[in-house]
């Protein structure tokens, strides 16, 4: 514990003031005018229990911890939604609990080497820890909102100081409903506060030990075996295919709109098989601009957004999408649709998409790029001409 004292104070009077903690939580989670029968000493404490700073724009008492700030250059698959935790997604998990996963959160990403839990504890990256505590709050939720029912809200509130209130029943019942899929995570989670370290620091008692992988399940996430793995390797054939299919599409879109291909081969190979759904979906440059109009109407963009996004695009707003009306003012939808004889529905959005991954799964499969990498080419500039070379630049 001394670990503790030395780096983190406030931390190390948990367990005294523990249950005058859970006193003022309840009466705060009241909305109590004078919710804080408790003692100077301990509320001076908990002040500054909450006001840690646990980011760069969070402190341990908010209720939405952000590390976006903290990380600039993550991965564009990693900011955002999986950079940020919101303990009030867990409405039936009581604010003792919460606090208690607060805490273990913040010794592992603060202080990792001394749970000594996991195999690599000098460090810990927040979208990692995140995941993890997502994983565990949200069984916490299910378990909870299965003891709010048998033992009544107000029971449940105040005679439930945390975590090791719940016992080995409550867990068994509560993975038979489950939502989420049981995994890696949800394992880790339990892993982390049954530690020693947290153990001798928040808990007022040992958590009850439940072998989780002996639990029923409602859903189980699917582990691949060893000797599956080789199967994950795309066989030659269906590579070939893959990458045919994808050219062909690719070429045979961009000659219906007009557009300069410079892979004559794959174009030749493509006019030689027959190849073309751009001619099946009524693919036209006009066809597509209008396309284009209606999927950003459909999806609540006003008429300047629309203007912009044609603008940049083609060059141009055509007149005839237009009302009249005012400048920049765009047809209704089912006026839109009207203006061609082509059907530019569902399946003309599937076969637009399908042309999209064609490209996605060219530029993945030749480049080898990581997905942190592809997850933040921009299109605007993401080519680079070296010498006789164009090479993909990502941020």
């Amino acid at each position: 514990m001394s670990q503790s004292q030395a780096l983190l104070p406030e931390l190390a009077a948990y367990k005294r003031w523990r249950t005058a903690t859970h006193t003022l939580l309840v009466g705060l989670q009241r909305g109590l005018a004078d919710p804080c029968p408790v003692s100077l000493e301990a509320l001076s404490w908990y002040q500054a229990l909450m006001a840690l700073p646990v980011s760069k724009t969070s402190v341990l008492g908010d209720a939405v911890w952000d590390f976006n700030d903290d990380h600039p250059n993550a991965a564009m698959n990693v900011k955002g939604a999986k950079l940020r935790l919101n303990f009030e997604s867990f409405p039936s998990v009581n604010q003792s609990a919460i606090l208690e996963v607060k805490v273990a959160l913040y010794c592992w990403l603060k202080m990792p080497s001394a749970l000594r839990t996991f195999a690599s504890p000098r460090s810990i990256k927040a979208n990692t820890a995140i995941s993890c505590m997502k994983a565990g709050l949200g069984f916490l939720e299910t378990m909870s909102g299965q003891a709010r029912q048998l033992l009544t809200e107000e029971f449940f509130e105040i005679g439930y100081h945390g975590l090791t209130y719940f016992d080995a029943g409550m867990y068994r019942e509560a993975a038979r409903i489950h939502p989420y899929a049981f995994g890696p995570d949800l394992k880790k989670f339990f892993t982390l506060i049954r530690s020693p370290f947290l153990q001798g620091l928040i808990f007022d008692k040992p958590l009850p030990y439940v072998e989780l992988e002996s639990l029923t399940w409602a859903k189980v996430a699917k582990l691949v075996d060893e000797s599956e793995k080789t199967y994950r390797i795309l066989p030659n054939e269906i590579f070939e295919k893959a990458s045919r299919e994808a050219s062909f599409a690719i070429v045979d879109f961009l000659s219906a709109l007009g557009e300069p291909v410079d892979d004559l081969v794959a174009l030749t190979r493509q006019n030689a098989s027959g190849y073309s759904l751009a001619s099946a979906q009524e693919l036209s440059s006009y066809n597509f601009e209008l396309y284009v109009a209606l999927r950003l109407r459909r999806k609540g963009y006003d008429s300047d957004a629309m203007a912009d996004a044609l603008s940049a695009a083609f060059g141009h707003v055509p007149a005839i999408f237009q009302s009249g009306s005012g400048r920049h003012d765009f047809k209704a939808t089912e006026t839109l649709l009207k203006l061609s004889d082509a059907n530019l529905d569902n399946d003309f959005r599937r076969y637009i998409n399908f042309v999209s991954y064609s490209a996605c799964y060219l530029v993945a499969q030749y480049t080898g790029m990581r997905p942190s990498e592809l997850a933040e080419i921009l299109v605007e500039s993401c080519l680079e001409q070296e010498n006789d070379y164009w090479l993909f630049i990502s941020m």
